[in-house]
């Protein structure tokens, strides 16, 4: 093939392009190898830099236990001077006594007399055996001991008995606790009472302020005690000034009748919120008025759980305070300043989720109102007796899931959106509208519900459609309203009663008038029932004859009886006719049971 001028050869251009390709491809392969072997090299220096790091922590840390040891060893060498020298001490005081009492036997005394004191001073003395070398006994102390030390040595010389050297026996306990790191130390002692991790002071040198890093705190008094012991008071205002902890996990203070009047106990308050107070507990039974807190403890922003109890007069101040991080409140038997000091405090508490409140006669509430939207959980109790039909109870908590209310005021209420409340305990409610609350109710899956004939109403018009689990307190005269309530709870599984039969039930009428069709939770979901305190009166028995005769589903029937009728009615009861036939009759009294098949 003939080519022209300047015309390149195609063979030996691909021969190029061949030999460039593999000379791309081997400076390639030696640039990963190079950086292979960089990145392997920067490992092995990282890997020693840490070898070496981890030597010198180690060094430091063997450094610091030989220097603790050997301060542990000064320390007992201290010790053992201090013995050596309280020993040498005793005895020459001993041997300048013995011419005196040389005396005193020449003079013609009872030999028996001495042999008698000498025995009951030795007694003495090996009573006062001491726990550890660490002991440093008081000047009675060292008198009676020399005393003893005297006795036993001139006896043992002038009556010729074969005694050993009089020696101050001390049994050796080896101290394994105080040799444990500091923070150990006050871990435990955290879990003793406070007046017990105080007195650990007197135990040795290690032990002088140990307590007083303990972040928990509890000072009670003790009404048990009777009223001439001082109030726990005086205990609490002194360990608090030389307590050291920056901050205090918990504080508990109950102060009873024998706290003086005049105890400063803002100031014990204001101590605890300026060392960041996770948990404060406070209960005032003492004779004086109602005291008002400071406003620093409505502005913390460490306080977790709040207590007060007695006589506290909450006064929420009008400021900007807030407490940011406080999740529990408690309020039993506390005074009010005036209907609006509640709400302004519940409304400073951005994250409160759980409320306890108890009141008392005159609180200075008439309308007590709960607006609380990151509100949870809330037991309401008002049983002290008095009624006063002009206070009201406001609650509207749209994430609450549990209530709790327990009320003989004869209070109106305003209960408004709780569309996530899911357990409800209403009992012994004066109601003036019932209907308000069962409404309320009506989205629960749990209920317990003291029932009467007044609620026969308010049980027919609510409905119940994801109760599940239902328990019900009654005193008389509540067959209809139950009827009526289970006709509204379709997807109820398990009826707990307790019928609280008495000597009045005898004379009221009974309201068993049994529906025209069986309630449709009877028929088909029902699975648990529970029958509490059965006395075995004529609607006990109708209404047990109806629901095991009318739940098809039926798996457990449990009667608890009081001793004495499970011999009557047993047999009695087990020949009920029960709709499901795998159900199983339980008898329970205290912690026997008695089972029967169907």
């Amino acid at each position: 093939m003939i080519r022209r001028n300047g015309e390149k050869n195609p063979e030996n251009t691909q021969k190029l392009a061949k030999r460039k390709q593999r000379e791309y491809a081997e400076a390639a392969k030696d640039k990963a190898k190079d950086k292979a072997y960089d990145m392997r090299r920067r490992e092995i220096m990282q890997k020693k830099l840490r070898t070496k790091e981890d030597t010198k922590d180690y060094a430091e840390e063997t450094q610091g236990e030989v220097d603790e040891q050997a301060s542990r060893a000064a320390d007992n060498a201290y010790e053992k001077e201090r013995a050596k020298d309280y020993a040498e001490y005793s005895k020459e005081r001993a041997e300048d006594m013995a011419y005196g009492f040389k005396e005193l036997f020449s003079r013609g005394r009872k030999l028996n007399i001495f042999r008698m004191l000498g025995r009951r001073l030795w007694r003495l003395l090996k009573m006062r055996g001491r726990r550890d070398r660490k002991y440093n006994p008081g000047p009675k102390s060292r008198t009676i001991l020399f005393h003893c030390y005297r006795r036993r040595i001139l006896l043992s010389r002038f009556c010729g008995e074969k005694m050993e050297e009089a020696k101050i026996e001390e049994p050796v306990c080896e101290d394994r606790i105080s040799k444990l790191p500091e923070d150990l130390l006050v871990s435990i002692l955290s879990h003793v009472p406070t007046k017990t991790a105080v007195d650990t002071m007197f135990l040795s040198k290690r032990w002088l302020s140990i307590w007083s890093m303990v972040p928990t705190l509890e000072y009670k008094d003790k009404e048990d005690e009777g009223e001439s012991k001082k109030s726990v008071w005086w205990f609490l205002d002194k360990s608090l000034q030389h307590h050291k902890a920056p901050v205090i996990d918990s504080l508990c203070v109950e102060l009873g009748s024998r706290c003086p009047t005049d105890a400063d106990v803002g100031k014990c308050v204001a101590n605890a919120v300026d060392r960041l107070v996770l948990e404060l507990e406070l209960k005032l039974e003492w004779s004086a008025d109602p005291t008002r807190l400071p406003n620093s403890l409505y502005s913390s922003k460490s306080l977790v759980t709040l207590t007060l109890s007695h006589k506290i007069l909450v006064d929420f101040p009008n400021s900007s305070s807030c407490l940011t991080s406080l999740t529990t409140l408690r309020l039993y038997f506390v005074v009010y300043k005036d209907d609006d000091s509640l709400p302004r405090f519940l409304s400073s508490c951005p994250v409160l989720k759980v409320l306890f409140v108890e009141r008392r006669k005159g609180d200075n509430v008439k309308k007590f109102i709960v607006k609380v939207p990151s509100l949870c959980f809330f037991v309401y109790g008002n049983v002290e007796g008095v009624v006063d039909i002009h206070s009201s109870l406001v609650i509207e908590t749209p994430a609450l899931m549990y209530l709790t209310v327990m009320d003989i005021s004869g209070a109106s209420y305003s209960i408004e959106n709780m569309p996530r409340l899911e357990f409800a305990d209403i009992g012994y409610v004066a109601f003036q509208d019932d209907g308000v609350i069962l409404t309320s109710l009506s989205s629960v899956f749990y209920l317990e519900l003291y029932l009467n004939a007044e609620m026969l109403v308010s049980c027919s018009a609510v409905n119940f459609s994801r109760l599940i689990q239902l328990k019900i307190h009654a005193e008389s005269d509540w067959l209809e309203s139950l009827m009526l309530l289970l006709g509204n709870a379709p997807k109820l599984r398990k009826l707990m009663v307790d019928y609280e039969y008495s000597d009045q039930s005898k004379d009221l009428p009974l309201s068993w008038n049994k529906p025209k069709s069986v309630p449709g939770c009877l028929s088909s979901q029902l699975e648990i029932f529970e029958w509490e305190s059965y006395e075995d009166s004529e609607e006990e028995e109708e209404l047990l004859t109806y629901i095991l005769a009318n739940s098809k589903s039926l798996k457990t029937a449990t009667i608890s009886m009081r001793f004495g009728l499970e011999d009557l009615i047993m047999d009695k009861l087990k020949d009920i006719p029960r709709a499901s036939t795998a159900s199983q009759l339980l008898f329970k009294y205290a912690t026997v049971s008695y089972m029967g098949q169907a």
